[in-house]
């Protein structure tokens, strides 16, 4: 590994090599910010509150967790680019301490304008001109790439398609579980690209998988494994319930945080404090993630008894739903929501109803 890195600075590369290769990065690095960032955003905000524990250890680690990532993928844009830059520079027949010239931007328009030496010089040879793009910028192949063949002498390897497969399955599973969670964290708006992605990826995964079974002519069980993987997928994304599952998991989860917060509200500890709405309540950073769609929960009291309502999904206008607390007539199978009309009623516990309108 440290001789690849070594590698990645020496020898040299021309000015259409340079060119060619600074777009390809910048646009690889440009689609990966695009796509990685909502993801990014889903899984320190998940990692927040469902994986660490609520203590000031686990906001330290979701704090370095959202720190260190993206400056370590920083780096790695970083390492690529000076490498392509000291190249051209060893390509003028410079090196050493002009390489302090990429420290100031404007170096990199000269090296798109100076050229380089027509004969071989003391960083290696002319650049050849046809040389493949990726190439340039990866010096060659990544280390895991030029060690496939040892690899491919390990029993392990004949096995890691099944491993890869396996925990593809995995991901996609926890994706569409959290989905609501996830939509939450992102926006309603970017939640249909991540949603798209995951179906893009599906999707050129069987390519994958169908073309290494039909390859191997569905002889090889540890090549035919990732495309019956692909097909369990694709069944589970039709039939499994995600979002009854997640439903009762959540409120089975959060209920005792939830009857606590009611209990708070009945003892007027929790008012509701939204100047533009006065039956709202935005809860504090302690009940984080009770209610989605901003924290925040519906107070109001019919016939004097005390409805709260924490919301699953919080729409557009009137398409919402949650989880209702029904003071009075809360033990009965069909509550009394006084007027408002709900598409779906499902009890879940005594005073406690999962409620979606529309």
């Amino acid at each position: 590994m440290f001789n690849y890195f070594k590698k990645l600075f020496v020898g040299r590369i021309n000015r259409a090599q340079f060119l060619y290769a600074q777009i390809i990065l910048a646009t690889l690095t440009i689609f990966a910010v695009l796509v990685a960032t909502p993801f990014w955003m889903a899984s320190t905000d998940f990692l927040a509150h469902y994986i660490l524990p609520f203590s000031d250890g686990g906001a330290q680690g979701v704090f370095l967790f959202s720190i260190l990532a993206p400056i370590f993928f920083l780096a790695i844009w970083l390492l690529f680019g000076f490498s392509l830059s000291i190249r051209r520079i060893h390509d003028t027949g410079k090196g050493g301490w002009w390489n302090l010239l990429l420290l100031f931007p404007p170096t990199q328009i000269w090296l798109l304008v100076v050229t380089g030496q027509k004969t071989t010089n003391s960083f290696g040879e002319e650049p050849q001109p046809n040389r493949n793009i990726f190439g340039v910028i990866f010096q060659g192949q990544l280390p895991l790439m030029e060690q496939r063949q040892k690899l491919r002498s390990m029993k392990i390897y004949t096995f890691l398609p099944t491993i890869f497969s396996l925990a593809y399955l995995l991901a996609i599973f926890i994706f569409f579980f959290f989905q609501w969670v996830i939509q939450d964290i992102v926006s309603l708006f970017l939640f249909p690209l991540l949603e798209g992605a995951a179906y893009l990826t599906l999707f050129a995964f069987l390519i994958w998988a169908t073309r290494n079974a039909i390859k191997n002519r569905f002889k090889n069980i540890t090549l035919v494994a990732p495309l019956l993987v692909g097909i369990a997928t694709i069944l589970l994304i039709l039939y499994f319930p995600y979002t009854t599952k997640w439903l009762v998991w959540d409120f089975n989860h959060k209920l005792p945080e939830r009857e606590k917060v009611v209990a708070m509200i009945k003892e007027g500890k929790l008012t509701p404090n939204v100047s533009y709405n006065p039956t709202l309540i935005h809860l504090a950073d302690t009940f984080d993630t009770l209610s989605l769609g901003g924290n925040d929960i519906v107070v109001t009291r019919e016939g004097g008894n005390l409805h709260v309502f924490f919301f699953t999904f919080r729409g557009i206008l009137d398409n919402y739903s949650g989880f209702m607390y029904l003071e009075g007539d809360g033990t009965s199978e069909q509550p009394d929501f006084r007027g408002d009309t709900p598409i779906e009623v499902q009890r879940m516990a005594d005073h406690w109803f999962y409620v979606a309108f529309n």
